[in-house]
């Protein structure tokens, strides 16, 4: 079996770049309690939190700008 790692390095310039390798969900900002946990809220303001991504567009996608890109 292969294996893959994570992308957390590329993964925040490629979805600057292209929303659509992204599953994303919106939700309410939860809030860090004194003991520096996070309680969910409602009603609060909303933040885009990625679900799930597609590893192999994303590298599709930099790879094809890393080969037209000028080097110069």
């Amino acid at each position: 079996e292969g294996w893959s790692k994570r992308l957390w390095d590329l993964s925040a310039s490629a979805y600057v770049l292209d929303q659509r390798p992204f599953k994303v969900v919106r939700t309410s900002a939860p809030l860090i309690t004194d003991d520096l946990c996070y309680r969910q809220t409602s009603g609060g303001p909303c933040i885009d939190v990625v679900s799930e991504l597609d590893r192999d567009a994303i590298f599709r996608d930099f790879f094809a700008r890393a080969r037209n890109s000028d080097p110069a």
